[in-house]
């Protein structure tokens, strides 16, 4: 369990299975080579869109991970703190992204995603020495 300060208030954060299962469903993509089959891949787009620091995507991942405890936030307060120039946005990516890498439902899709876009950093970079 994390925690996040707004406003003064500490409010619990947790990116369990329950917050899994919840995000994992919003996307979902055909599997190659089964017809009809779907998986998934939710969390997925949600790392993804953290690591290109979307603060839409910020702000979904506090809400759903902050959703089944208490006190509860609403995305208003939210907005609200994102917005505020005294926030440091970085830091709440940062803090973010490191409860994502430390809870046990979530560590191994993020470092997955991270040896991923390290490959393709690395590919790149081969790329433009050929080139």
């Amino acid at each position: 369990m994390a925690d996040i300060i707004i406003n003064g208030t500490s409010y619990p954060l947790k990116f369990g299975m329950k917050f899994l299962r919840e995000v994992n469903k919003r996307n979902a993509v055909p599997v190659e080579g089964m017809k009809g089959v779907t998986e998934n891949v939710g969390m997925k787009w949600m790392i993804a869109e953290l690591m290109d620091n979307s603060v839409e995507a910020l702000a979904d991942a506090i809400f759903t991970a902050n959703k089944t405890e208490s006190p509860r936030l609403t995305l208003p307060e939210i907005d609200e703190f994102l917005d505020s120039e005294e926030t440091d946005i970085d830091g709440v990516f940062n803090d973010v992204i490191g409860f994502l890498e430390t809870a046990n439902a979530t560590k191994r899709l993020v470092q997955d995603m991270k040896d991923m876009v390290a490959k393709k950093k690395a590919e790149m970079e081969l790329e433009d020495e050929i080139i």
